[in-house]
């Protein structure tokens, strides 16, 4: 097995932990995620969301700018101190280097309010992939903090 490529991202949100947990959890994926990064999309849509989003096992589909897409699935979710979720069924450029992703969210008290840890393990498809795998890594950071900054502003406001 190819040893996967980690990532992490955090920020300082000027709001309580409990705030930022169901937030973070309950966003507005394509409103938060509404612009380019490098090579990551735009996500457009979610599919086949539940009613209300937050119990281990429920999945939904993203749809991405260009016509990627991806299955979510939640894995986790210990408010409110963290969720996670694997990314699967991976459609579109990610497809060719990745064959999945574990993310997890984590919300601990801070000085500012809460700081909001965002981390993805991703799972090269083989070894072959992972230096490019390890490049996409380098990108997600700005990726991550675009993201970051925009889910803290809709909080806050």
């Amino acid at each position: 097995m190819v040893e996967p490529v980690v990532v992490e991202h955090s920020r300082s949100m000027s709001v309580g932990v409990e705030d930022a947990f169901h937030g973070t959890l309950m966003m507005d994926v394509p409103a938060v995620f509404h612009r380019w990064y490098g090579p990551f999309p735009p996500i457009r849509q979610v599919l086949n969301e539940p009613n209300k989003w937050g119990t281990v096992g429920q999945t939904r589909t993203l749809k991405m700018a260009g016509g990627g897409s991806t299955l979510e699935e939640l894995t986790k979710v210990d408010a409110p101190h963290c969720f996670a979720y694997h990314v699967g069924n991976i459609k579109g450029p990610l497809s060719l280097a990745a064959s999945g992703i574990d993310g997890e969210f984590e919300f601990t008290p801070a000085d500012t309010g809460t700081k909001t840890t965002w981390r993805w393990t991703v799972y090269p498809r083989s070894a072959l992939t992972r230096p490019a795998v390890a490049m996409l890594g380098k990108a997600w950071h700005g990726w991550a903090r675009q993201a970051l900054d925009e889910l803290s502003e809709r909080l806050v406001h």
